[in-house]
């Protein structure tokens, strides 16, 4: 099974920079959805404002974890591309 890089999907999943961006996408994508979940816990209330600044934190961090996969995953492909 070859992609559009010219390499079969393990082998694209086998590089540590993948992974890493991977797993930085994942936690990203979960800081993001359970953002609100966490801040009522922190906060010990059932109500969370929308403009709650410990929310509004949580997505920042979450978006910036994202964008830090998507570049991890990015490089590399840039790297293999080169090479």
């Amino acid at each position: 099974m070859i992609n559009l890089l010219g390499v079969s999907l393990v082998q694209f999943l086998n590089k540590p920079l993948i992974i890493i961006g991977l797993i930085l996408l994942a936690i990203g994508i979960a800081t993001c959805v359970l953002a609100k979940r966490i801040t009522r816990v922190a906060r010990q209330q059932n109500e969370i404002d929308p403009d709650d600044r410990m929310y509004t934190a949580f997505k920042v961090i979450g978006l910036l974890l994202i964008l830090a996969g998507f570049i991890c995953v990015g490089v590399d492909i840039v790297l293999y591309i080169v090479k």
